[in-house]
């Protein structure tokens, strides 16, 4: 029902992340982590129809990626649904974060819609979106790994999330074995490594990341 709410069939679209409350209302926002989940959980049930709306989600995805104004393989936090491309074809961008989250989640649904479907522009895009992180996150301080990701105003998100690099290490992981390309294994590592780093030393629990810095671990939001 959400994604049929403004447009249908084949229409590119993207999916209004929440229905309107008394107590929360985001409006048309379509978040892009939301979108790329729904993709895979549409491609591992599987039925004709599922598959059609996996294509038509990963296909608007892979529109506001080339037509994003700064066309470095980024993708934004979130999108409007209600009106996902505008008059001139630009991509009606909500929240204009590169979050390296989202952007791991969404390359890992390329990844699987171009397993499934076999087209090349999944692959493409999966790996533009890699490249992106690579050259935008990728840190060394500390335990190194990936850091947040990138602002609104192209400053870098500086702090390094557990959870980030451990969606990472999946992506990677995955255009290994898709690409054969070995690269992505030792950027994959890299991942793997300050996730590991995260570890209590005693009681075996993890960090949520750190501050920042890159070094201080912290256990919990601020």
């Amino acid at each position: 029902r959400q994604m049929d709410k403004y447009q249908q069939g084949g229409t590119l679209r993207l999916i209004q992340s929440f229905v309107p409350t008394s107590t929360f209302d985001s409006g048309d926002i379509s978040y892009t982590y939301d979108d790329a989940v729904t993709v895979i959980a549409l491609l591992r049930r599987g039925r004709a129809s599922d598959l059609k709306r996996a294509e038509v989600l990963g296909d608007s995805l892979v529109y506001v990626q080339t037509h994003d104004p700064l066309d470095d393989g980024r993708v934004r936090a979130s999108y409007h649904a209600k009106r996902l491309i505008e008059a001139d074809g630009s991509p009606n961008i909500a929240g204009a974060t590169s979050d390296t989250g989202n952007l791991a989640w969404t390359g890992m649904a390329f990844v699987q819609l171009y397993h499934v479907t076999g087209q090349a522009t999944y692959r493409a895009a999966a790996e533009a979106i890699a490249h992106f992180i690579q050259i935008n996150a990728y840190d060394t301080r500390g335990a190194g790994g990936y850091t947040g990701g990138v602002k609104a105003d192209q400053t870098k998100i500086t702090y390094k999330s557990t959870e980030h690099n451990i969606d990472l290490y999946a992506l990677f992981s995955m255009l290994t074995q898709t690409t054969g390309d070995k690269t992505w294994a030792d950027e994959a590592q890299h991942a793997l490594v300050f996730k590991e780093a995260m570890r209590h030393s005693t009681n075996g629990n993890i960090y949520l990341g750190t501050g920042d810095d890159g070094v201080t671990m912290i256990w919990r939001n601020r």
